[in-house]
Formats: structure tokens, sequence, C-alpha cells
């Protein structure tokens, strides 16, 4: 994977290099590489809430006629989609809390969906994920289900191809059992 550095100057609606670029960032994204967006002057308004169609009287075309995409919204589906894991996995290592050797583990982000290859055997589901924020990291957080063996709790941390998971193992009438999930992003 490859970081691309792009600048914006250029205001809403002003020129179709904010569209480009824009194409640009969205194609990078979906092929997996970093992307670091820098603002200025008049780019600083593309993400504002208040944006709306508008008509284009210089060229005499009313809202529907000027059909153009809005900044704001392509820029919300952007963000969205660098916070997404989709079409990642890890693997590594699924061990319990305090052992020195566990089960080898693929993790799998697909779909809006998340899948431990390691626990497969035990019956549990895949379940959507959900993703934040977290500093140099990307926070994730799922739960899956196991008819036998009750739910597992996933929380865990991805930087850059490195991920870190504690696994909460929960089960009626038992007390929970502490896993952890060490891997590296699968090329």
């Amino acid at each position: 994977m490859a970081t691309f550095t792009i600048v914006l100057n250029d205001p809403p609606y002003e020129s179709a290099r904010t569209v480009t670029a824009l194409r640009l960032i969205d194609a990078a994204l979906r092929h997996g590489h970093d992307v670091n967006v820098f603002a200025y002057e008049g780019a600083v308004a593309l993400p504002f809430a208040k944006q709306a169609p508008h008509a284009n009287a210089v060229h005499g075309r009313d809202v529907a006629a000027e059909d153009h995409p809005n900044p704001k919204d392509w820029i919300a589906a952007l963000l969205a989609q660098a916070e997404s894991l989709d079409g990642r996995s890890f693997q590594g290592v699924f061990l319990e809390r305090g052992k020195t050797s566990g089960d080898a583990d693929t993790l799998v982000f697909k779909d809006g969906r998340f899948r431990s290859t390691a626990c497969d055997k035990y019956g549990y589901s895949d379940a959507a994920y959900k993703t934040t924020p977290a500093g140099d990291a990307l926070k994730f957080e799922a739960e899956t289900q196991s008819a036998k063996y009750g739910k597992l709790v996933w929380n865990g941390f991805i930087r850059g191809n490195k991920l870190d998971a504690t696994v909460m193992m929960v089960q009626s009438g038992k007390a929970p059992i502490e896993n952890w999930v060490v891997a590296a992003e699968k090329k």
C-alpha cells in the first residue's frame, strides 16, 4: 500500500479539479491506500453541513438541470470509507489470556461483516462490525454468537497493518474468559 497526499484549494462548486481530486481519493481508498488530504483557502468549505444543491443562473440551469454532486455528501462518504475495514484480513493467533500458544486465526472484514476462522469450528457466526477512529489507530467492535459456546465480544485496534484485540467469551452461568488476538495484515 502507498500513501497519497492531496492538497485541495478550490471552494465547493468552483472547479472540476475538486471533483477530480475527490475521485482520486475515492479510488485510492478503494484500493487500500492511505490518503492524507490538506484543505486550504476555499477548500475548507467543502465539508460544510449547510451546502445545498443550487441553480446556475450564469448558464441558465435550474437545480434539476444543474444536477451536480454535493461536496459535503461526497466527503462524508469518503470519511466513512476510510474508516471501513472491508476487504482487509489479518493472520495471527487466538489465545487465552496467560497462555503462550493458541489457534492460528485469520480475521476477515468483508461487506460490513467480521469473521474469525479460528472460531468457525466452534460454530461462531460472522457479525456486523463497527469502527471508530482512536488516535493513530482504528478501533473495531463486533459480537459473534455460537449456539453451544455463547458469545464472543471483540474489541480491537488496528495500527497500520497490525491488529491487537481482546475477546471476551461470555457463557450463561460461567465467568467470562478473556482471550487475545495478535495478527498482521495478510498480503
